[in-house]
């Protein structure tokens, strides 16, 4: 399981035996799917918080490194400052939230709190800044080049659902949030390829498990010479794990009265909803 699908009160008890100080070595510490390796740090544990103090540890093919508490209240606390070097996302974001859409290797920073008796309850109140960026990657369910290919011309392309195998392939994509109870916000979302680049921003609720996202995909003018200084409003809404993929029509017609031919023959083209369903 997910460790923040996890519904079971997070058990703490066990800090009445204890009153210290020190360092502390782990080979492995696992929660639920979620693994970390070699962890070395100071610590400080008694009957009312848990705390690890200049943290490192290896995680998913990366390097962790800073601090974590958990303060035991009413409603337990967690305080989580860490930064993340090399690791592999995909794992990652499988073990700790069950979302498998993004793959890379790269960089990362959280500096986030939330509440919650169960690790359930803490991913409904996290709030604080998280950012990632992220190399040789891909965006998994839709493969953004293979529908610029064929938009306008064959607009059923748009209307199939997208297999396993489907992907968007980017050089680097980084992006950063700002949570507040549960949801993240966005606004910087930066995806490049030789083939397409994207921009945009939007929200994702860990609470109810969506999203809502808004990008504009411009293509490389050399290899789709008719989309030459479009821009490609693209939606993207639903359950986090299968969301749907969708043309935004409102900013396709908004402040292009002037656009050029090709603006214009993509406008009148593009008259119904167009959606990719993920699997």
């Amino acid at each position: 399981m997910a460790i923040f699908q996890n519904t079971n009160e997070i058990p703490l008890d066990w800090l009445d035996f204890f009153d210290l100080n020190g360092k502390v070595a782990i080979g492995e510490l696992a929660m639920g799917r979620f693994r970390i390796n070699h962890i070395t740090s100071n610590v400080r544990i008694n009957p009312r918080a848990f705390e690890l103090d200049q943290m490192s540890a290896d995680i998913y093919d990366g390097r962790l490194q800073g601090d974590a508490s958990l303060s035991r209240r009413d409603v337990p606390h967690l305080q989580v400052k860490q930064t993340l070097q090399g690791m592999k996302i995909r794992p990652l974001l499988v073990d700790l939230f069950n979302f498998n859409r993004l793959d890379g290797k790269g960089n990362g920073r959280i500096d986030i709190n939330a509440d919650g008796k169960s690790f359930a309850e803490l991913r409904s109140t996290l709030s604080g800044d998280a950012s990632f960026s992220l190399n040789n990657g891909a965006l998994t369910g839709i493969d953004l080049v293979a529908a610029l290919k064929n938009l306008p011309a064959e607009l059923k392309e748009w209307n199939g659902a997208a297999q396993n195998d489907q992907k968007t392939t980017f050089s680097t994509l980084s992006t950063s949030f700002k949570l507040d109870s549960g949801v993240a916000r966005s606004q910087d979302l930066k995806l490049a390829s030789q083939l397409v680049n994207v921009n945009g921003g939007g929200k994702m609720d860990l609470k109810q498990n969506i999203v809502d996202y808004t990008m504009d995909v411009q293509a490389n003018p050399q290899e789709f010479a008719r989309l030459k200084g479009v821009n490609v409003p693209l939606k993207i809404t639903g359950p986090i794990n299968s969301p749907v993929y969708a043309l935004d029509f409102n900013a396709l017609v908004k402040g292009k009265k002037t656009e050029g031919e090709k603006q214009q023959a993509l406008k009148q083209q593009l008259q119904k909803q167009i959606t990719t369903i993920l699997p």
